[in-house]
């Protein structure tokens, strides 16, 4: 059994190498030597030089081309985090708003519960979408030039983007509209996916394995640089996102609301002034 254990470690060790200094065209396209440098540069030594200097700029056509995977545990996650006493800006935390983020606040405790022992049903999901509409419905109403108006509009808007990637599907929704923000870089993306726990997935058609050929070479040459300045090169162990990373609302605050949840069969909600 030690002879065996062994023989696997070594094994592993050898892939390892592998992917991470010489990986083969199948290596690079199915994913595996893209996660890991994104393993690498998202270790707890590295993950804030990453994102300060990873600066190759990404097209929106490169990031839309991604075929992300995702664990829904980090989406919950984060949601449960924007909800905390210190995260809800103060406007939201006023009397009027008291009915719809206790409603949103017990629709997350469910959600959290529920993804802790499975997968969210879908009727979990409609309840947090109902909460956040209510939320966004309450907060727009508020006369322009109010005091902490323009945060808790945001603030909204953030968390009604992470609710959309509960649902699979809307992933794509999601990075059609982050691909849109000022700054779209390889520091972006490793920030996007590290919040979020996303991680490559498999390249299937010629275009996206062809992306991944690009995107595996802004990457590396940027690990090598990133790696030399921090002195560490070997990659850590993949952890949970990191709450005193990338705040999860930041890398939704230039979104459109509207164009976000436009086409769920919801009505839409009014928009800011």
């Amino acid at each position: 059994m030690e002879q065996r254990k062994e023989k696997i470690n070594n094994s592993q060790a050898s892939i390892h190498k592998r992917l991470s200094e010489n990986p083969s065209d199948r290596d690079i396209t199915n994913g595996d030597a893209l996660n890991v440098i994104l393993d690498q540069l998202t270790a707890p030594k590295v993950y804030k030089t990453s994102v300060r200097y990873a600066k190759t700029h990404l097209s929106p056509k490169m990031i839309r081309g991604i075929p992300f995977t995702y664990a829904s545990e980090a989406v919950t996650i984060a949601l449960d985090q924007m909800t905390s006493d210190q995260d809800w800006p103060l406007l939201l935390r006023s009397k009027q708003f008291d009915k719809e983020r206790n409603a949103y606040s017990a629709a997350i405790d469910e959600a959290v519960k529920e993804d802790d022992t499975g997968d969210l049903t879908p009727e979990t999901i409609q309840r947090v979408e109902s909460a956040i509409r209510a939320l966004w419905a309450r907060v727009t109403a508020v006369p322009p030039g109010t005091a902490g108006r323009e945060e808790a509009v945001r603030h909204v808007k953030a968390m009604g983007a992470i609710t959309k990637m509960l649902k699979s599907p809307a992933l794509e929704q999601i990075i059609a509209g982050v691909d849109k923000y000022d700054g779209a870089t390889t520091g972006d993306l490793l920030a996007f996916m590290h919040t979020f726990n996303l991680r490559f997935g498999v390249g299937r058609t010629p275009q996206q394995q062809a992306l991944y050929r690009d995107l595996y070479l802004a990457l590396d040459t940027q690990r090598d640089q990133i790696l030399e300045q921090v002195g560490y090169a070997a990659a850590a162990p993949r952890e949970n996102p990191d709450p005193n990373g990338l705040h999860p609302g930041e890398v939704f605050k230039d979104l459109d609301y509207d164009k976000l949840h436009n086409g769920n069969g919801a009505a839409t909600p009014p928009k800011p002034q």
